[in-house]
């Protein structure tokens, strides 16, 4: 008996044959095709597991003209003190766009954005070098998209969208984490608020400005001073200070996210405060900061793998010629002693 080593490899023409169909049929189905029917998907796929073939990923990128690879675009300043984006951001939503990606048999890639040109970034696709795009956090006013659209290029923003423009995006829905977030300090006693944004560089940083405005209205709170940061936990720092200069100083503060948060929590200890008994902290993000943080924050779970798992799948379906769509995925106050 022939030892396994030995064995003849099984070939996309026997399971063809065995199938009864053509061997592009199994290969799109072994490839979810959306036009191949779930019950001959599936026949299809039990068979190959029967028979033990092993599809090529070289001969499936060769007959396909495809890569299956996805493009994961990452913003890259150099000499920057720091990136406004941590790196346990960028990590979560990756882990999140590879699982996505290795369930529809599909890797990932990751190219550094210091300044790449609307055209370099189509030729990536068109070279095959990926088949299609994921951008992270980019900034307001990035004017390369309209020749990525205009190419038919297939990209996705993750936590970033343009006004008016049919860009598909995935993101947060951040104004029902801050809804409840209101609706616990309200329940707390909380009369007078701030806010610490991360500025106008980001729409997410100016979205949760407004909703932060929106609901202290809605539920007659006093807003004591708004300051704008820059998402680094020295901006929450320095911001300590300014926050309790107002003479109506604010009874919390909510911040924009979890770095900005942990560094007002830092100053306020370092000028005798007492957090929550003398002014109450709330972050956004949810990282491993916010459980390390004396106290520990209260804050506003921001999805960030499922985000990554909506994307490959939207960005996927793109490819294989589904209609591009967008997504905004529940955020939800995680209370601790902040709070």
């Amino acid at each position: 008996m022939a030892s396994a080593k030995h064995r003849r490899k099984v070939t996309r023409i026997q399971v063809a044959q065995r199938a009864g169909v053509s061997p592009s049929t199994v290969t799109r189905a072994l490839n979810a095709h959306p036009r191949i029917p779930d019950r001959t998907r599936q026949r299809i796929r039990r068979l190959a597991r029967e028979m033990g073939y092993v599809p090529s990923t070289l001969a499936r990128s060769y007959f396909q003209n495809r890569s299956f690879r996805i493009g994961v675009v990452i913003p890259f300043e150099s000499g920057r003190a720091h990136h406004p984006l941590p790196y346990e951001y960028f990590a979560k939503t990756l882990f999140g766009l590879n699982e996505a990606a290795r369930g529809m048999r599909y890797s990932i890639g990751i190219f550094a954005d210091n300044g790449l040109s609307a055209a370099q970034l189509a030729r990536l696709v068109q070279e095959r070098a990926a088949d299609g795009l994921v951008f992270l956090a980019n900034v307001i006013g990035d004017p390369r998209f309209a020749l990525l659209h205009r190419e038919r290029v297939p990209f996705v923003f993750v936590h970033h969208y343009v006004r008016n423009k049919p860009y598909p995006f995935v993101d947060c829905d951040a104004r029902a984490g801050m809804a409840e977030a209101f609706e616990h300090i309200i329940a707390g006693g909380v009369r007078s608020v701030g806010f610490l944004g991360g500025g106008d560089r980001y729409i997410n940083s100016i979205d949760r400005k407004r909703f932060f405005r929106q609901l202290a209205e809605q539920h007659g709170l006093h807003v004591s001073k708004v300051l704008d940061g820059d998402y680094s936990r020295r901006s929450g720092y320095l911001a300590a200070a300014q926050f309790l200069a107002v003479k109506r100083g604010p009874d919390l503060v909510l911040c924009a996210n979890d770095r900005m948060a942990f560094g007002l929590l830092e100053g306020l200890r370092d000028a005798g405060r007492r957090v929550p008994q003398e002014m109450k902290v709330i972050g956004f993000d949810d990282l491993e900061i916010a459980q390390m943080a004396v106290p520990p924050l209260t804050t506003i779970e921001n999805p960030f793998f499922e985000i990554g798992r909506t994307a490959a799948k939207l960005l996927i379906g793109a490819i294989t010629g589904q209609p591009a769509g967008s997504a905004r995925l529940p955020t939800r106050l995680i209370v601790r002693e902040s709070a």
